[in-house]
This record gives structure tokens, C-alpha cells and sequence, in this order.
């Protein structure tokens, strides 16, 4: 049995997600493991609000200013001073806290948590320690490869980020690319069932979508029968505006939840997937084989998830939100469209494997 460590920031969801994922696994295995947020983790309030809480705000609310941070953060003139300067602030809280906890392996599910760790450990700290990072996103920012000469091994979503790691230097050695870590179940068969109409599952992702009003709008227009069913997640007011659509048109049924916690099941009834590309929405889409469209996204990390799924032809990006009346009919006539990106997507998914990456952590 080992003590594990993981580490994580509340910068949306997919991070806590990938965490928690393989928490239940090591745990299962009868491992001790515990799962923080480190700046709440280690009471330093004042970074949780100026990283954690201005991600939220920024990415939301002026996301061409985040698509400008993420830009600029991933040029390594200006992001190493600025993550240095975090890990300074919080390294000291950060050895009390290991020290009392004294893991074996401390497991990063986010990339200035990995930045912090791995400049501690190039400054002789956490000697005992492993240091393990998932990254969470297809492509690699910068900052997780930052210090990647500390860092033990390297979990990420597939052979594509592998060889965008590779060409940043990190050893092939340290690559293991079994999957970004969700929620057991999207690990299950796949078992498709079909309720005799085209069904659209419409998602926003952790941090909602203003856009999927007028998602829902344009669904309404297609002239067939549908089944569309909409998960606005703890956003209250989107549900709202989402309930408008049931019983507006009888060709159309609409369902509409708020948080669920069988998207798995929702994902196996449906044709088509209607979602932001956050990084652990993308792994369980793909471990589900639904072809998605994307009309919406938050900017760095998502934009490049975006122009990954497309390279695989997995999915297809609508730049125009009014031109989903046309996409989701062309779908619903061609049918071999839907067929072949799932062909892809289920060869990009055969090596997802948390037991595997489960496997590499017992043995570091």
C-alpha cells in the first residue's frame, strides 16, 4: 500500500474530475489517498481568489482576454516569472503540508500545480516524492512542461499530445498515453439504444454556455422528429431558458435537466453530441463513440481540443450557430457521416485505460 497525494485547482471541472477518477481507483486498490484543492487545501486564500476565482470570471465573462492570458502564458519569457512567483508564495504552506500528510506520490491534475511542484523539487524539496502529472487537455501549455525534468511521469489523452510533449523535450520514457482519468462508468461497453428518433444530447460543460439558447433555437428549426435532451449542469438560469423549448413543438421532444449524474446513459441514447470541448467531455464522448458537434468553447486549451477533434474528424465545428439547422439535417440524411467519426473515435479510445495508469503509479 502507498499514500498518494493529488493535487488539484479549482479552475473548472475537468481537473477535479480526472483527480477524483483516480482517486476511486487507487482507494479501490487499498491504497491511502487524499484529494485536495491546494490553495484551499493549504488556506492561502489570496491566490485561490486571484487564480481560481479570476479564471472563472475571465474565462467566462471576457473570454478574448483569457484566449490573450493563455497565449501569452504559454511563451516561456513571461510565464516563467509569473508561475516562479506563485510557487514562491505558496511552497512554504505547501512543505507543512506534506510533511504532516508525508505521501509517496504526489499526483498534479493541473498545470501550475505541476509548475509548482516541479520547481520545488528542481530546489531539493519533496526529495521522497514522486511527482506524477496528468494533464487534463490535449495539447500541453507550457507551464506543464515548464519543469519537466522533475516531474516522474506524464499522463495525457493521447498519442498526439505524447508526440506535442516529445517535441518540448520530455523523455518518451515518461508518456503514458492511456486517456485524460473520468468517471468509471464512460469505461463500460458501450450500449447503444435507440428510442425510435434522432436524439441530440446538448451540454455546456462545467462552466455552462451562454450560446445554448440559440443552439436550441436553430435544433427547433430542423424539420424532422427529434429527441433533444439538455444538461445545463448547477447553472439555475440557463435551466430556465432552456425549459422554455419543452412542448413548444410537437416534432420536437425536449428534455431538460439540470445537474445529472447518468450522462453516460444520456450519451449511450444519443445520435449526436452537442457540447464545449473541455477536455473531460471530449474523453467521454469518445469513450462513448458520439460524433459531436461544437458551436461554442472557451478560448485556449478548448480551441486547441477543438482543432484536435477535427484533425481525427470526430467532430465538426459550427462557426455560425445558425448554420446547425443545415449540419444536424445533413447528419440525420447521411447517416455514414455519424458512422465514420465513431469508426474514429473508437480507434482513438481503445487505449484508454485508467487501470493501466493505475498500474504505472503503484510501481514508481
Amino acid at each position: 500500500m502507498k499514500r498518494y497525494l493529488i493535487v488539484s485547482l479549482s479552475t473548472g471541472g475537468g481537473h477535479a474530475t480526472a483527480g477524483n477518477s483516480l482517486a476511486e481507483r487507487l482507494k479501490d486498490r487499498g491504497n491511502e489517498v487524499l484529494v485536495i484543492d491546494l490553495f484551499k487545501g493549504i488556506n492561502a486564500k489570496g491566490l485561490h481568489t486571484f487564480i481560481c476565482e479570476g479564471y472563472n470570471f475571465i474565462a467566462t465573462k471576457t473570454p478574448q482576454l483569457y484566449e490573450t492570458i493563455y497565449r501569452a502564458g504559454n511563451k516561456p519569457i513571461i510565464a516563467k516569472g509569473s508561475f516562479d512567483i506563485t510557487r514562491r508564495l505558496s511552497q512554504k504552506k505547501i512543505k507543512e503540508f506534506i510533511s504532516v500528510f508525508d505521501p509517496d506520490v504526489i499526483i498534479a491534475v493541473h498545470p501550475i500545480v505541476t509548475d509548482i511542484l516541479g520547481g520545488m523539487k528542481q530546489r531539493g524539496y519533496l526529495e521522497k516524492q514522486k511527482i506524477v502529472s496528468v494533464i487534463t487537455d490535449y495539447l500541453a501549455h507550457f507551464v506543464y512542461v515548464h519543469k519537466h525534468k522533475y516531474i516522474d511521469a506524464y499522463f495525457v489523452g493521447s498519442d498526439v499530445t505524447k508526440r506535442d510533449l516529445l517535441k518540448r523535450g520530455v523523455n518518451t520514457e515518461k508518456i503514458y498515453p492511456f486517456g485524460i482519468p473520468i468517471k468509471k462508468e464512460f469505461y463500460t461497453p458501450v450500449n447503444r439504444f435507440k428510442n425510435g428518433k434522432f436524439t441530440i444530447l446538448v451540454m455546456g460543460g462545467s462552466l455552462g454556455s451562454r450560446n445554448m439558447s440559440s443552439v436550441l433555437s436553430k435544433l427547433m428549426q430542423v424539420k424532422d422528429n427529434l429527441k433533444i435532451i439538455v444538461v445545463c449542469g448547477t447553472d439555475n438560469e440557463l435551466k430556465i431558458k432552456m425549459d422554455k423549448f419543452i412542448n413548444q413543438d410537437p416534432s420536437k421532444e425536449v428534455i431538460v435537466h439540470g445537474y445529472a449524474t447518468d450522462v453516460q446513459r444520456m450519451m449511450d441514447e444519443a445520435d449526436l453530441l452537442i457540447s464545449k470541448p473541455g477536455g473531460a467531455s471530449v474523453t467521454e464522448a469518445l469513450l462513448r463513440r458520439i460524433p459531436m458537434i461544437i458551436p461554442y468553447m472557451l478560448g485556449g486549451q478548448e480551441k486547441e481540443n477543438r482543432d484536435y477533434l477535427i484533425e481525427e474528424n470526430v467532430a465538426i465545428w459550427v462557426s455560425n450557430v445558425k448554420d446547425i439547422t443545415d449540419i444536424v439535417t445533413k447528419l440525420i440524411n447521411e447517416p455514414e457521416i455519424l458512422a465514420k467519426m465513431g469508426e474514429n473515435m473508437e480507434q482513438i479510445a481503445n487505449n484508454f485505460s485508467v487501470d493501466n495508469a493505475i498500474n504505472v503509479l503503484e510501481n514508481l
